[in-house]
Order: structure tokens, then sequence, then C-alpha cells
């Protein structure tokens, strides 16, 4: 009699037990799908914003690559050298420039 009493102790216990094993399994899993949803939309987010850039660049390889693109580009080339060194850089720039032709 004690012991029927005693195993059925234990196995309440062990059902006690189980019970919250189950739910801090269900509770670990919810969280691991919301982290899966959220990086699942970053990665989405991620591949989006690579493809606008991938077209985004090839847009500005093709602009800089026409006649008036290489013309913009050595203008401010110009300009930039002349605010860095004056305008006498400048023209030793394109002198030198022009020997070597």
């Amino acid at each position: 009699m004690i012991e029927q009493i005693k195993q059925d102790q234990d196995k309440e216990e062990l059902v006690k037990k189980v019970r919250r094993l189950e739910e801090e399994l269900r509770i670990i899993k919810e969280e691991f799908h919301k982290e899966l949803n959220l990086h699942e939309l970053d990665l989405k987010q991620f591949l989006e914003l690579q493809k606008s850039y991938m077209q985004l660049e090839k847009r500005y390889t093709a602009l800089r690559n026409s006649f008036l693109g290489r013309v913009t580009v050595k203008y401010w080339q110009i300009r930039s050298i002349i605010r860095s060194k004056g305008v006498k850089g400048v023209l030793w720039k394109v002198f030198k420039t022009n020997l070597n032709k």
C-alpha cells in the first residue's frame, strides 16, 4: 500500500516534470521561429539591396564609359588638382602628359 502511494507520487512528479519540459520546449520553439523569420526578412532585404546596387553599378559604369562621362570625370580630376596644387600644378601635369605622347 505504501509502495503504491510512493509510486503514484513518483509518477505524478514525473508527469509534472514532463509537462514543464514540454512547455519549455514549446517556448524555445516559438523563440526559434521568431528569430528565423527575422533573419529570413533580413536576408530578403539584403538580396533586394544587393540587386539594386548591382543595377546602379552597371548604370554608373555605362555612364562613366560614355564620351560625356569620360569628359566629366577628366574635368573633375583637373578641378581636384587645381584645388590641391594650384594652376601651376595643372599646367605641369598637362605639359608632362603631352611630352609622354
